[in-house]
């Protein structure tokens, strides 16, 4: 009986990693025509030091909207995300995974992901990605925190990494920025994507990820919420 078990309890597990690595790699494309969808861009003049390969260039900026089966459920997901990787061309369609220590190729130090949260959890629930404004000074502000040399401020007019070209997307940014400490208004869960399609010949074939979801208020929080509800319902009445 215990024989089994065993060889149950193995083809289980067996299963579940196949299923895990089968899961691993998704196709993102674009949601339409534009990879951008109705999300608002911007041209800007990005330089990043002495980068032959960015310094300085012309890109678009602002938030993708894209498809793909990013959380193994059924069905394929419409999200948003940004950039995270200014050295490679977007490519789509293109094969990612999902990955919870970003990137293989350029991995993020503790101090980038500290400030890439803060950037979500500060601002992000308030942004209008239709704005193009906005969506591009959001783009920038990643931009800055995963780019800029450590022991520099942020500020995108200066330092290692620079933008220029729309003084609206590079002030709404640096306004983000000065606002990493400030209250946040939303947790986040991040999601980092990473380019892994095999047509790669050096380095990845298409830009690395990050996007987002909402992390749920605990049950706790929920049922305080509605009993303080009840009580100012119950206070109006009184009155």
């Amino acid at each position: 009986m215990f024989n089994n078990f065993a060889r149950l309890l193995a083809f289980t597990i067996s299963t579940l990693a196949a299923t895990a690595t089968s899961a691993a790699t998704v196709e993102l494309d674009k949601q339409s025509g534009s990879v951008f969808g109705t999300n608002g861009w911007t041209a800007v003049l990005i330089s990043l030091g002495a980068d032959p390969v960015v310094s300085p260039t012309w890109v678009a900026a602002g938030a993708f909207a894209l498809k793909g089966d990013i959380d193994s459920k059924p069905g394929v997901e419409l999200f948003d995300a940004f950039c995270l990787d200014i050295a490679t061309w977007l490519r789509l369609p293109s094969l990612y995974s999902v990955t919870g220590s970003p990137f293989a190729s350029d991995p993020l130090t503790s101090l980038q992901m500290s400030s890439i949260a803060k950037l979500f959890n500060t601002a992000y629930k308030g942004l209008d990605l239709s704005n193009a404004t906005q969506s591009a000074g959001f783009q920038l502000a990643l931009w800055e925190i995963v780019n800029e040399a450590a022991g520099n401020g942020y500020a995108l007019g200066s330092g290692n990494f620079s933008a220029a070209g729309s003084a609206a997307a590079t002030n709404y940014a640096d306004s983000l920025l000065a606002g990493l400490a400030g209250r946040e208004t939303q947790k986040y869960r991040l999601t980092f994507l990473q380019s892994t399609d095999p047509r790669a010949k050096d380095g990845h074939y298409s830009q690395n990820l990050v996007t987002v979801s909402p992390v749920p208020l605990p049950a706790a929080g929920l049922m305080l919420m509605a009993g303080l509800g009840g009580l100012g319902l119950m206070r109006r009445r009184r009155a």
